[in-house]
């Protein structure tokens, strides 16, 4: 929490708040006449405004196709990401799972592989699986970061490019692994569904961290999943990463408006607000997070700032929110939240 004060009166941004609020006062000044809801510290994480937005309650009749499926247009679906610590000390392949927060359903859990630099995250559907989720049924997808944690892909089930076990090509993914269990069988090639970018923080200067991620570009399909690309090295294809690297070199030397609309739904962190009287970044998390922390993001799609499709952040302990909503499927947003519990050497 940020401290505001001199001498001998030191002022936390809570008695800040509380001595505007006996005043009559708000904490930021709202130009669009009280439609402001409750603003949260997030230390360097950010300053938002916007409107309430109602959830929006699912129906689960079959997981594999809800965790691959895009949210609903309308509002977001309400989740939580649990956190079960690793119990050697100094060790951090700590357990993430995932639930609905209505009727606190299980959907995935998420595990860091032991013994593995850079960090690889095996997700899978059994809120049993241990080490080795990998080799394990229910096994959907893997999570990939970088040695410094700045970059990460999603990749789901399938074989790796070149792999024996690689079947022939084309389809979507879509298997969410299913009938993968012990050493890999005749698979579908491995698919690309995600992949976030941190920009570097070399000189270590405070702020909220800067993301940004990519998602292949949703087509209208029967079974209304969104599509994937096959692994760059398996078809010579860029990949997801790829895209990222080569937009944010073309940012520095084009304006926006000159730049070709990239082959992706892509995905930025929302930009926060500095606080004067709070002395911090905040953003509005509409009351869902409760806890300071620089690993609160919001993120929103090119072309539309005021619609946040995936907003993740601290509520206890060891418990975090994560509501999406359309483009991103349960899957995806899942991921990009545990790309930010990795330790980020470049960004901290």
């Amino acid at each position: 929490m940020a401290e505001i004060g001199g001498g001998a009166t030191t002022y936390t941004g809570r008695d800040v708040e509380r001595q505007l609020a006996a005043r009559g006062l708000a904490t930021e000044y709202d130009p669009t006449g009280g439609k402001l809801v409750g603003v949260h510290p997030a230390s360097s994480s950010g300053s938002g405004s916007g409107a309430r937005v109602e959830p929006v309650k699912v129906k689960i009749t079959d997981l594999a196709a809800f965790l691959m499926q895009p949210g609903p247009r309308e509002g977001p679906v309400q989740c939580l990401i649990t956190r079960e610590k690793d119990t050697i000390v100094g060790m951090k392949n700590h357990k993430y799972q995932l639930f609905l927060e209505d009727g606190r359903r299980f959907l995935l859990a998420g595990r860091r592989r032991k013994g593995t630099a850079p960090s690889r995250y095996d997700i899978t559907t059994s809120q049993s699986a241990g080490a080795g989720a990998r080799y394990a049924p229910g096994f959907v997808a893997k999570l990939k970061a970088n040695f410094v944690g700045t970059e990460f892909q999603l990749v789901d089930a399938g074989a790796k490019p070149g792999s024996a076990a690689a079947g022939p090509s084309g389809g979507s993914s879509g298997s969410s692994g299913a009938g993968v269990g012990g050493k890999e069988g005749a698979l579908a090639p491995q698919r690309e569904l995600a992949a976030i970018a941190y920009e570097p923080n070399i000189l270590g200067t405070k702020g909220p961290r800067k993301m940004v991620a990519a998602l292949p570009l949703a087509q209208e399909h029967s079974r209304g999943r969104i599509a994937s690309q096959q692994s760059a090295s398996a078809g010579g294809e860029a990949s997801l990463l790829d895209h990222l690297k080569s937009e944010a070199a073309a940012s520095k030397d084009q304006h926006p408006h000159q730049r070709p609309p990239p082959p992706a739904a892509m995905l930025r962190n929302k930009a926060p607000r500095w606080n004067d009287a709070m002395h911090a970044f905040c953003l509005n998390f509409g009351g869902r997070v409760s806890v300071a922390s620089v690993k609160n993001f919001q993120l929103v799609l090119d072309g539309d700032p005021d619609t946040v499709v995936l907003q993740f952040g601290k509520a206890g302990d060891e418990t975090f929110t994560c509501d999406f909503r359309w483009p991103l499927t349960p899957l995806q947003a899942f991921a990009i939240c545990l790309s930010s519990f990795d330790s980020k050497l470049a960004c901290e």
